[in-house]
């Protein structure tokens, strides 16, 4: 009876040990899953976290919120042959957020879509975060053809995982 309790003692012991490791690499999943928030949440953490992604080949991004960079104001003017786009953005949360993108959509007189367009951060000279309360304002030359007729404008923020998204789909569509 002795050997029998000796038996199913080392058994249980041996699934505590490997129930153990399974939450220890779950923990470590989670971890690298969710490595951007850890640096934001804690930012003391991120020498750490650099060190751990450039051994396992991965990157810590700024987080990405469209809901907390907002535009603050916007104008499209037209000059002589172009137009000028400007704007100003600022982050309204309390964590440093990556910058997001912008989509520029122009409407005719019964305000139907005439054209659209995405401006990336990198095409207007835009700081890669933004600080918390941190305001951006940026401006940028719109040709538009002469043709193109257009009475309205809308200005929109948006993640740029949405366009990694959306690239990633139209990519898989094409194959």
């Amino acid at each position: 009876l002795n050997l029998l309790h000796k038996s199913f003692t080392d058994g249980a012991q041996l699934l505590l040990i490997g129930a153990m490791i399974l939450v220890f690499l779950l923990v470590l999943h989670l971890g690298y899953l969710q490595r951007d928030a850890i640096v934001a949440a804690w930012p003391a953490s991120e020498p750490v976290m650099r060190h751990v992604c450039q051994s396992f080949g991965c990157q810590i991004s700024p987080l990405r919120d469209a809901e907390g960079v907002v535009i603050d104001s916007s104008s499209l003017v037209q000059r002589s042959e172009d137009h000028v786009l400007t704007w100003s953005v600022r982050n309204t949360t309390r964590s440093v957020l990556g910058m997001t993108a912008l989509e520029l959509s122009l409407m005719d007189q019964q305000g139907k879509l005439v054209l659209r367009t995405v401006i990336l951060p990198s095409q207007t000279g835009a700081p890669p975060t933004l600080s918390p309360g941190q305001t951006w304002s940026g401006s940028l030359k719109v040709l538009v053809s002469p043709e193109l007729v257009f009475r309205d404008y809308r200005l929109l923020s948006f993640t740029l995982d949405l366009v990694k998204a959306v690239s990633q789909q139209a990519g898989a569509k094409k194959s």
